[in-house]
């Protein structure tokens, strides 16, 4: 469950475990936030076929700021993902050598 943001605009520290609906509920406000949840919609989807099994969402997206540029985030990987899955992913996460995908 999404928490309310503090009075600094900022959710309260730590993971805060939740579906796709919910996040676009509380999330999506504007007009540019579900036009990113869209991105980020089709990202997931393909995620999940290449073995992602959960997903942090990270940066100002997760503030109450209304102007923004994109999702931060990361994601786990199950314990069989192949270099195939990996393959699949690397177009829209690009593999680096620190194992973080940069944008």
């Amino acid at each position: 469950m999404i928490s309310q943001f503090t009075d600094e605009g900022l959710l309260p520290p730590g993971v805060h475990e939740t579906g796709l609906e919910e996040v676009k509920e509380k999330l999506g406000w504007s007009r540019k936030r579900r036009e990113l949840l869209e991105g980020l919609e089709e990202a997931l989807e393909l995620m999940a076929s290449c073995g992602v099994v959960r997903v942090y969402l990270d940066g100002s997206f997760v503030t109450d700021k209304d102007r923004l540029n994109d999702i931060d985030g990361c994601y786990d990987l199950a314990e069989d993902v192949t270099a195939e899955d990996l393959g699949r992913l690397a177009p829209i996460f690009p593999p680096n050598p620190e194992g973080r995908a940069e944008s």
